[in-house]
């Protein structure tokens, strides 16, 4: 590792922060890097497989059993009980950071703790991201063959198409690239029907990557939507599901942060690892909802 003077930097191996040393020379508000609205775990089935011997856990699933009518006193078949099931395995992601001495003692942070912060939100945009991926995943698509803008008649579509496969009655979300939303929202305004007027309103807002509510689904805006490409059209794969029982989300352990000392280099690491994994768990209860990049 090479610390470097001159013109106020600090090279190291992983990086430079000339920005951050000398603090008189700029301001000592320092500007939050840009992350994607962190949005899909809490709409997943959370598990742990913290403490059990074992990086993969097995989900069983019923069969839909059939009932019959049965003529007086003829003896019952028995039903065949076929379970089927799903396994998620665990994998580790992980973020290092090396603080100099130097830069610590003279950048105007002054300290690891927002290194450390800025290290967990990468961790945190990682495990959204990799779940957000799931969205793409769905058997069940809708879209237009020639991808179109994100219309009102797509969500129609893939609410019909979940309930015409028995989806559990629950919270309905979408999760869906900010332009995706954008575009909706252009052809609710747009939309010669009085039943719109003021309807784009209701989920303009921002919140934690929520926009709000429309035709009884939580609509939720996330970056880390999945691009894909569909007769030769770049597109957004976002999803309309049931919160909570179509994807899963499996942690073997939480987000842990280290630090870890190397005298001889005068240096900091600060260590930021998760175990965890994200999978489908009840592939018709997902609709993928596909749409052209465009706006």
């Amino acid at each position: 590792m090479t610390i470097a003077h001159g013109a106020n930097t600090i090279s190291r191996s992983n990086g430079a922060v000339d920005e951050l040393y000398i603090a008189h020379v700029i301001s000592a508000t320092v500007l939050d890097a840009s992350y994607s609205a962190r949005v899909m775990w809490p709409l997943m089935r959370n598990e742990s497989l913290a403490g059990e011997p074992s990086n993969a856990k097995k989900f069983p699933r019923w069969p839909a059993l059939t009932a019959a009518s049965v003529a007086e006193t003829a003896d019952l078949t028995q039903t065949a009980l076929d379970t089927t099931s799903v396994t998620a395995t665990v994998g580790e992601i992980g973020i290092q950071v090396a603080i100099t001495d130097v830069l610590s003692e003279d950048d105007i942070l002054a300290g690891v703790t927002e290194y450390g912060r800025q290290a967990g939100m990468a961790i945190a945009d990682k495990m959204d991201a990799d779940a957000a991926a799931l969205l793409a995943g769905f058997s069940n698509v809708t879209g237009a063959a020639t991808p179109a803008n994100l219309s009102e008649a797509n969500l129609l579509e893939a609410m019909s198409e979940l309930d015409s496969r028995d989806a559990p009655d629950g919270n309905l979300v979408g999760v869906f690239h900010p332009r995706q939303l954008a575009q909706l929202n252009t052809s609710i305004i747009t939309s010669g029907g009085n039943v719109w007027a003021g309807q784009a309103e209701k989920f303009g807002g921002r919140s934690r990557g929520y926009r709000g509510n429309y035709l009884g689904i939580d609509l939720y805006s996330t970056t880390n939507v999945p691009t894909g490409s569909r007769a030769a059209t770049a597109t957004f794969e976002g999803a309309v599901f049931v919160a909570g029982e179509a994807l899963l989300a499996l942690t073997k352990r939480a987000v842990r942060t280290e630090l870890d000392r190397d005298a001889s280099s005068r240096i900091t690491e600060i260590n930021i690892t998760s175990r965890y994994a994200v999978a489908e768990l009840v592939d018709a209860w997902g609709q993928t909802v596909f749409t052209d990049q465009t706006f």
